[in-house]
């Protein structure tokens, strides 16, 4: 949470909570035979926007 309260995160809890909430998207899609590289490029697109903001 610290990482998420330096970059600017208003409610670093919560904003844990989301990533986490990702992560475990990003697995079980893995698990039920989403391709790996077709799991991180769907999540390059959903958070790439917001990182490029952070610069």
């Amino acid at each position: 949470m610290a990482a998420l309260a330096e970059h600017g995160a208003s409610d670093p809890a919560a904003a844990a909570e989301l990533v986490q909430a990702v992560v475990y998207a990003s697995s079980r899609m893995i698990e039920n035979g989403t391709p790996e590289a077709a799991v991180l490029a769907l999540t390059r697109e959903l958070l790439g926007p917001y990182l490029r903001q952070q610069g």
